[in-house]
């Protein structure tokens, strides 16, 4: 049987910081990283609390999935916190949880009671559509959307999502409102290509643009999320004729090749051009100059599943969304 002292042991903290980790304690001051630590070995360990093994209820499991196409994405700051909202809503309910990208395996487990699936997207839609027909308790994170934030695709199912698309229109008239007249904009493609051809902050970027009658095709560039990507983008944005003065990054892993780009071309942040990001990522208040960044809430959007799973299985069978909203943080990439 697993122990406190043996989760404490493997991170290298007390057995007391470990208890108060894994019971949610608010008052307890301890980093994010030792936080992650901690419940990461207790989910290894399988650790079970003591209250949880004595208890005489009705036990309870969340299966989470992850889809194949996540790979190394995983270890984004963005997913790592799905994670760890969780497992640690999960610690602290007593809920047993597991993680899989095995399509099959969710399918099969919500056939059993006391027992529910969350599913990180996105994912094929005759997975989607497998998911609904089974009539389980499933939560959706990050489904596929419309334009629109409340224009949700995944109707049959409780979901959580940011609300990028509100997010990036905010932003774009923050922007304008600081006397930026040519935003560009790079990103990746779109992961729900069946349904949703681009990207939520393409198509948030590019309908305000159209709006504003100043939409110019020479300031966009799609390729994909990685550093090395988001440079070839932003070198490819400021070759243009007429250059943007600000570029947006749908991640702050882009914005990071798009530094690399200006400063390959002599230019410098902000005054010749100035850099957004989105998912405020722990490393982009460090960055020279400091990145301003569209801070997301994964952590949250995280525990906010499990509660609406538990929900579930307290007998809640009207269908939830929770509609998170993004906070623009402004630092010294902008003027």
């Amino acid at each position: 049987m697993v122990k406190l002292k043996d989760i404490a042991d493997a991170v290298g903290v007390s057995n007391s910081t470990v208890s108060r980790v894994l019971s949610n304690d608010p008052s307890l001051s301890v980093s994010a990283d030792t936080r992650r630590a901690i419940i990461a070995k207790a989910s290894e360990l399988r650790y079970t609390p003591r209250r949880a093994r004595v208890a005489v209820q009705a036990e309870r499991n969340i299966m989470v999935h992850v889809g194949r196409w996540l790979g190394d994405e995983l270890e984004d700051p963005y997913y790592a916190g799905l994670r760890l909202g969780i497992e640690r809503c999960c610690f602290s309910q007593n809920i047993q949880v597991s993680i899989t990208s095995d399509e099959s395996a969710i399918l099969d487990f919500l056939k059993k009671k006391a027992s529910g699936v969350i599913v990180i997207g996105p994912v094929p839609s005759e997975f989607q559509r497998k998911i609904e027909a089974a009539k389980g308790r499933a939560v959706m994170i990050d489904g596929p959307r419309k334009a629109h934030a409340l224009d949700n695709v995944f109707h049959a199912l409780d979901n959580v999502f940011h609300d990028l698309y509100g997010a990036t229109a905010r932003l774009l008239d923050d922007l304008w409102e600081k006397g930026y007249r040519r935003p560009g904009f790079i990103g990746g493609e779109s992961k729900y290509k069946e349904s949703l051809p681009k990207e939520t902050r393409h198509v948030a970027y590019s309908e305000w643009m159209e709006r504003k009658g100043i939409f110019d095709p020479a300031l966009v560039c799609v390729k994909g999320s990685t550093i090395d990507l988001g440079y070839e983008s932003a070198v490819k944005l400021l070759e243009a004729a007429m250059p943007p003065d600000v570029i947006i990054a749908c991640t702050d892993t882009m914005a990071i090749g798009a530094y690399r780009a200006a400063q390959s071309k002599g230019l410098e942040i902000p005054k010749d051009i100035s850099v957004v990001g989105f998912n405020d990522n722990p490393a982009s208040e460090f960055l020279n100059p400091p990145l301003s960044s569209i801070r997301l809430a994964p952590e949250v959007a995280g525990t906010s599943a499990v509660e609406m799973l538990v929900e579930q299985l307290g007998g809640r069978d009207v269908c939830k969304s929770v509609v998170l909203q993004p906070k623009i943080v402004w630092r010294a990439s902008t003027r």
